[in-house]
């Protein structure tokens, strides 16, 4: 895997659907306005990538796309590029993305509800307030929140994709395997609204960088 770029506060996302200029078959492109790109199979979970020899998947991103399609005796010409990043398509998508960084809303949890998304990660604590609250709860407290066993962590995750970012704090267990630099890295995560009493939580079940 190739290394993972770093998101601003202003980056917006958004999705197309093209061809695999190698192999043909149908593929969802997501961009950030950062410069990278990802290549999925299909749109949502479990986000399976598109990894055809020669264009990979999570390791190519913007503009080094080029550099490997090169590196593989590929030709770059106008062509190529056309086909790697569409540019009535992406003019289109830019045009709709000219947000104010503070253009956000917080979803709050609510009994019953279970998202799935690609988001990028804003903050990550290892220790808050909360987290130190949910670690000392007992196996009663705990089993009515569906806590697993293990330490918890909190993230602040910001779906950049919609027409009002959205943002999820949520509690993030350590044995999911997040780097504690993922600060500002982009992940596709599933949440679970968590509820007992008057105490809602949104709980991370499953999270990887992308």
């Amino acid at each position: 895997m190739g290394s993972i770029p770093t998101h601003g506060p202003c980056c917006q996302t958004w999705a197309y659907g093209t061809k695999c200029w190698h192999c043909g078959k149908a593929i969802n492109v997501v961009r950030c306005t950062c410069g990278s790109a990802v290549l999925f199979e299909s749109l949502g979970w479990p986000w399976p990538e598109h990894n055809c020899r020669g264009i990979g998947g999570t390791e190519l991103r913007g503009w080094v796309t080029v550099d490997v399609l090169r590196a593989n005796g590929v030709a770059i010409e106008r062509t190529v590029m056309q086909k790697v990043f569409p540019p009535g398509e992406t003019k289109r998508q830019k045009s709709s993305k000219a947000l104010p960084c503070e253009n956000m809303k917080a979803v709050q949890a609510s009994a019953g509800e279970q998202v799935t998304l690609l988001a990028v990660v804003r903050d990550l604590f290892t220790e808050t307030k909360r987290t130190d609250w949910l670690n000392s709860l007992g196996t009663l407290g705990a089993s009515l929140l569906h806590l697993p066993k293990g330490r918890l962590w909190q993230a602040t995750l910001v779906v950049n994709s919609k027409s009002q970012n959205l943002t999820y704090t949520c509690i993030v267990p350590e044995r999911l395997g997040l780097p504690r630099d993922a600060e500002n890295k982009m992940v596709l995560g599933r949440l679970e609204a968590q509820v007992a009493g008057g105490y809602a939580i949104w709980l991370a079940t499953d999270m990887r960088l992308v």
